[in-house]
């Protein structure tokens, strides 16, 4: 389980991560996925399963609250990069609609 278990940070001013600490006690361990939140200074680390629920969700419940991801400065290879430009696409594509040949024998 623990493999499947990503982490994700987030940023504020301090008085906006106090307040938003005290909301993920509360509101955002309730929601399936969330396994872990931590704060070091004024940012919270969210340990999320990836398979329960998505970053885009994550980041879109971490707004509600005024935090933003925290940008990373790592740089992706080659073939990392190739395969994010095809998610983005195939989730343009695809986005919450069956594949073609999953529709063929119905």
């Amino acid at each position: 389980m623990e493999e499947f278990i990503q982490y994700q940070k987030y940023i504020s001013s301090l008085d906006n991560v106090n307040s938003a600490y005290h909301a993920c006690d509360t509101q955002l361990l309730r929601n399936p996925g969330i396994y872990e939140v931590s704060r070091i200074d004024n940012t919270l680390n969210i340990g999320f399963n990836f398979y329960e629920i998505s970053k885009a969700d994550l980041t879109g419940l971490m707004a509600e609250l005024g935090l933003k991801p925290l940008p990373t400065n790592e740089k992706k290879g080659l073939v990392a990069g190739w395969l994010d430009k095809l998610a983005k696409t195939n989730n343009e594509n695809f986005a919450g609609k069956r594949l073609d040949c999953c529709d063929l024998n119905n």
